[in-house]
């Protein structure tokens, strides 16, 4: 502990006083108690009122319990590095409730940020929302890729207990439902844990990092092939051009895995297939808080 020895110092002048408004019919009693702290290691100021032996902002001043700590300064002794006289300066003007500190780290809120994360990805279709092929309608194979970024939140969140078998319901599982406005299918998540102790406080940080895709994350593919099945649909054949030979290139095909014909490819683009890759999972179950 950075600071040994923590002692009210009745040698040195406490400060007492009274402001009074007429206006706000309010009277505020203020006191400025100097006490004498002693280090075991050189520290700055903001260290010096920050060590737990210093009283949080929000006591009571035990002469006076209608007054509470205000404000805390330090004044190093420009003889000895290691002394320091600490004011705690009382007020019956309450802090605001945000301004009191708090230990328990369950009492903390949930932090909440947001980036973003660049990734790679094949450019199946444009903004416009026209098929990337070539000029002969068929697919640009490998296909192009392009770097567009993911938005990623997290939250970041304690726990008096943890069950890591929720980790397993929602990790590396995509969106069942609406979440954040984010339509499913859209979001996915990962979830780590840690347990933790501080000031005497045994308990879980939790971290949700939740990766927004507007594309959907299940894996899709676009369907081309050199084969087709047939009119009955119960054996494939060759897909042949219009000189009646097959094709050496695959052909864009539709949902019941028949070939489209030329005629219709500056319309119609080939079917697209979703494929269930991910687990998923409702995310407004874990209860984390969303508001802006």
């Amino acid at each position: 502990m950075p600071i040994v020895s923590f002692d009210r110092k009745y040698n040195l002048p406490s400060t007492a006083g009274r402001e009074i408004s007429i206006a706000n019919r309010t009277a505020n009693r203020t006191f400025d108690i100097p006490y004498m702290a002693i280090t075991d290691v050189r520290m700055e100021e903001d260290d010096v009122v920050k060590d737990p032996l210093i009283p949080l902002l929000g006591s009571t001043f035990d002469q006076n319990p209608s007054c509470r700590l205000g404000r805390v300064s330090a004044t190093r002794n420009a003889e000895n590095n290691l002394v320091w006289i600490v004011t705690l300066g009382y007020s019956s003007e309450f802090p605001k409730p945000e301004e009191i500190e708090d230990d328990n780290p369950l009492n903390a809120p949930v932090k909440r940020s947001s980036n973003f994360h660049e990734v790679q990805a094949p450019l199946r279709v444009d903004l416009n929302g026209v098929q990337v092929r070539l000029t002969n309608k068929l697919a640009i194979d490998p296909p192009l890729m392009v770097r567009r970024s993911v938005r990623v939140y997290r939250f970041v969140k304690n726990y008096p207990t943890w069950n890591i078998a929720t980790e397993d319901q929602y990790h590396d599982h995509v969106n069942s439902a609406t979440w954040m406005g984010k339509a499913a299918g859209t979001v996915y998540c990962q979830i780590s844990s840690e347990q933790m102790n501080r000031k005497g406080y045994d308990y879980f940080t939790v971290t949700y990092e939740f990766q927004y895709d507007p594309r959907g994350w299940q894996p899709q593919i676009y369907n081309y092939s050199t084969q087709q099945f047939n009119i009955l649909g119960t054996d494939l054949i060759p897909i042949l051009n219009e000189k009646l030979v097959p094709v050496k290139e695959p052909w864009p095909l539709d949902a019941d895995g028949r070939k489209i014909p030329g005629a219709d490819l500056l319309t119609v683009g080939p079917y697209k297939s979703e494929f269930k890759g991910y687990e998923t999972a409702d995310f407004n179950d874990l209860g984390l808080p969303l508001g802006v």
